[in-house]
């Protein structure tokens, strides 16, 4: 079965991927670097800022079809992934949704320290709200990590993952 976790950016879906696979013994895959990895080194800001975001949904949407075969992976979306109903559908057929929920001013904080389209910037409730809904509407599993830490946030997917 493949896990795939979903949130909103700065949510933790690469830090806390990461470490879950290797614990789980799993294959790891980020789309924001299977992205990366196709785009002759740039950083998926850089290509977002550079192509605009149609071009980047399509190299997105690339990425994620790339896995199709993918049968004991562990994914991390990115935070825009699920705004397109086919990559919703697709996703669904080859995992279970894990949304990493992070209370909004906490996601603002983190976001205000990076490089960020300026949609994020200028809209950020907004995009907060509608963003939400969807991760809502798609999960498996929400699980609130606002007040947690990395092991701590893990320990509590295994856990709901276990059945517990």
């Amino acid at each position: 079965m493949n896990l795939i976790l979903i949130g909103f950016k700065s949510s933790g879906k690469s830090t806390i991927g990461k470490i879950l696979s290797e614990k789980m013994k799993k294959s790891f895959f980020d789309i924001d670097r299977l992205i990366e990895q196709n785009y002759n080194g740039l950083s998926y800001f850089e290509i977002y800022q550079k192509e605009g975001e149609n071009r980047f949904r399509e190299l997105e949407k690339k990425a994620i079809f790339s896995l199709e075969n993918i049968k004991n992976g562990l994914i991390a979306t990115g935070g825009g992934t699920l705004l397109d109903p086919h990559n919703q559908t697709f996703l669904k057929s080859i995992g279970e949704f894990i949304y990493l929920y992070v209370e909004k001013d906490l996601l603002r904080k983190r976001i205000e320290k990076e490089r960020v389209p300026s949609f994020l910037q200028n809209n950020f409730s907004k995009t907060f709200r509608e963003r939400n809904s969807i991760y809502q509407k798609c999960a498996d599993h929400v699980l609130d990590i606002s007040e947690m830490d990395i092991e701590t946030s893990i320990d509590e997917i295994l856990s709901v993952l276990n059945g517990k």
